[in-house]
């Protein structure tokens, strides 16, 4: 079964939330800007927020000691800390998009996240919720929002890769990626709904 869990380890890796928080706002970006250029640099400003500084900050705890696991960090004891510091770095991040007049879209994703990192990061207090899939199903739904619906050709197969990719390696149970999806999903679309 080393196909299974290379297959796995390559959905984890390849469409982790740090990656997926620096891929996605540069592509919603790219769809609301006029020229798409500029759509371009304001969703990398946004990745830096979302994706790059959140998982720089898990590397920096790791070499301290403060999380023993890898980058995933598997022990739910040990994810209040890196959540909550990259909730810092996405609430500045969302506050200067803001202030600088970002397209709404790329301000909305930071909007999206900031909600979905409460979300598991209060789960995760007592339950191990699945960060990789709430991301990847909030991923989708902002993708389809600016796409339309010939994106989930290309995102319900990568969520669906996710959450089959963390059952395989044992980082969750079934319901843990399941309620992980379904809580990205929800709290995209709603607030989505709600911001301009």
């Amino acid at each position: 079964m080393a196909g299974g869990s290379d297959a796995a380890r390559l959905a984890t890796e390849g469409f982790s939330p740090a990656v997926l928080g620096v891929v996605v706002p540069i592509v919603v970006g790219a769809r609301v800007a006029d020229p798409p250029l500029l759509g371009v640099a304001w969703g990398a400003l946004a990745a830096l927020f979302v994706g790059a500084v959140p998982y720089l900050v898990i590397r920096a705890l790791m070499r301290s000691g403060r999380i023993h696991g890898d980058h995933h960090v598997p022990d739910r004891r040990e994810r209040a800390l890196p959540i909550g510091l990259a909730l810092v770095s996405i609430v500045v991040g969302v506050m200067l998009l803001a202030a600088l007049g970002a397209p709404a879209a790329v301000t909305t994703f930071g909007v999206v996240t900031v909600a979905v990192v409460v979300a598991v990061g209060v789960v995760n207090l007592v339950w191990k919720l699945s960060g990789h899939a709430a991301v990847a199903a909030t991923c989708a739904v902002v993708v389809l929002i600016a796409y339309g619906p010939l994106s989930l050709a290309v995102t319900a197969p990568i969520v669906l890769w996710v959450l089959w990719s963390r059952v395989r390696l044992g980082a969750h149970t079934p319901a843990q990626v399941l309620a992980g999806a379904a809580t990205g999903a929800a709290l995209s679309s709603a607030i989505w709904t709600l911001l301009p």
